[in-house]
């Protein structure tokens, strides 16, 4: 019986031993994109492009890159920075996402658009999501559009024209996935 106990002791002192530590996490990378307004969430970033480049690795592999895997439901990633202006926070505004027919990218006229997201900002700079539950079953994976944040700065509930387009004015396509879509809050 003891010998039982002594083998099974001994057997167990491997399970005792440290493991080894885990891969450290990337230097400027985190699983978070910050916190979101629960009015809702918004995001922005460049487009990476429908098609796909090959590039080589350190080893000599190839790998393919092409839209950015943002995650499950994820279309669009990005950050508002205050730009030229002394706005104060809390700062509502609301990030738009118009289809290439519906804005004149010179001089970001729009009578319409497929989404609009309302969020509050903060703090700057903001980092914001949108994922497909924000928006209306037209905008989705490889859809091409433009996007624009318009605030309300005097707190009377009316959008002024403060605000911006992506990267600015004349705005660019966006193709959705999309990542780094930041944009600078301007006097439109």
């Amino acid at each position: 019986m003891l010998a039982i106990a002594v083998a099974g002791f001994a057997a167990g002192c491997g399970l005792l031993e440290e493991e080894e530590p885990g891969t450290p996490a990337p230097v400027g990378e985190s699983n978070s994109a910050g916190m979101f307004p629960s009015a809702g969430t918004a995001a922005v970033g460049t487009s990476t492009g429908s098609g796909s480049t090959a590039a080589s690795s350190s080893d000599g592999a190839d790998t393919t890159v092409g839209p950015p895997d943002l995650g499950m439901d994820v279309l669009m990633l990005g950050v508002i920075d205050i730009g030229d202006g002394a706005w104060t926070t809390p700062l509502p505004c609301v990030l738009r996402i118009f289809l290439d027919d519906q804005l004149d990218p010179e001089t970001g006229i729009a009578m319409e658009w497929e989404a609009e997201i309302p969020l509050v900002i903060e703090a700057f700079p903001y980092m914001y999501m949108v994922t497909r539950d924000d928006v209306p079953a037209t905008i989705d994976y490889a859809t091409e559009g433009y996007v624009g944040v318009r605030c309300d700065f005097d707190g009377d509930r009316q959008l002024d024209n403060v605000g911006a387009f992506y990267p600015e004015l004349p705005a660019q396509l966006v193709t959705l996935p999309a990542d780094s879509v930041d944009m600078a809050l301007q006097f439109l």
